[in-house]
């Protein structure tokens, strides 16, 4: 017998064999679902009133006072970061200077100890050179920090542009 078993005595197709007539398998709780209500019914139905305090209103006030909250932390940390790089930018100036004129002074011992050594020491010393090179120091330390500035200020005019 086609689509039975040798050992059946059943004539039940094999389940591997779909069934002659498809049926879709659908669940119970679909099934009821798909039972007709009568229209009348349907239009006297009660819906459930829409709560727009809950889906809408709380979670804009949530979100809007989560946005104000950041952006008080924001702050304060873009002003912390200003004065952080005002303070250093201030003190930068007089530590390179001062470390600038500390390592001149150590050059210019040296060499004056070495014409001393071979005889080559004038008498009176270059003030001219030393304030010439202080200057030129004094100079390019104002340059860098003005290029430091003017970074800083366009990292934070992108930082505040991007809120």
């Amino acid at each position: 017998m086609p689509g039975s078993l040798s050992g059946r005595l059943d004539s039940s197709p094999i389940p591997s064999e779909k069934p002659s007539s498809p049926r879709p398998r659908t669940p119970p709780s679909a099934q009821l679902k798909n039972t007709r209500v009568p229209l009348a019914d349907f239009i006297g139905a009660q819906f459930s009133p829409f709560d727009w305090e809950s889906d809408i209103i709380f979670p804009f006030q949530d979100e809007t006072a989560r946005d104000e909250t950041f952006q008080k932390e924001l702050n304060e940390m873009l002003l912390d970061a200003a004065l952080q790089t005002h303070v250093w930018a201030s003190a930068r100036p007089f530590h390179e200077t001062d470390m600038t004129t500390r390592n001149l002074e150590q050059h210019i011992l040296a060499v004056q100890a070495q014409e001393n050594e071979q005889g080559m020491l004038q008498s009176r010393p270059l003030p001219s050179l030393f304030f010439f090179v202080f200057g030129f120091v004094f100079e390019k330390t104002r340059q860098r920090l003005n290029d430091f500035v003017t970074r800083m200020r366009s990292a934070l005019a992108a930082l505040t542009g991007m809120l």
